[in-house]
């Protein structure tokens, strides 16, 4: 869910622009924790785990390259 998902208020274009900036601080701060995650579960050698997260972070930030590299690895270790 997005933060404030769906509130607009008439007349308050600067409103609309600190939403923005919200949501987008807050999708970073969570692709940031889910990377942080795959990487402590890659060296936990769980990759099957790590794949769901980086999974998950790539349907946040699809363009990512790092995180495509990192799914590779997993899968890699996966065999």
């Amino acid at each position: 869910e997005e933060f404030l998902a769906g509130l607009r208020l008439r007349h308050a274009p600067a409103f609309d622009d600190w939403v923005t900036d919200q949501r987008q601080g807050l999708v970073d701060r969570y692709v940031g924790l889910l990377t942080d995650a795959a990487q402590s579960l890659a060296r936990a050698r769980e990759p099957a785990l790590a794949v769901q997260v980086l999974r998950r972070c790539l349907s946040l930030v699809p363009w990512s390259e790092p995180h495509h590299r990192a799914l590779i690895q997993c899968f890699a270790d996966l065999g």
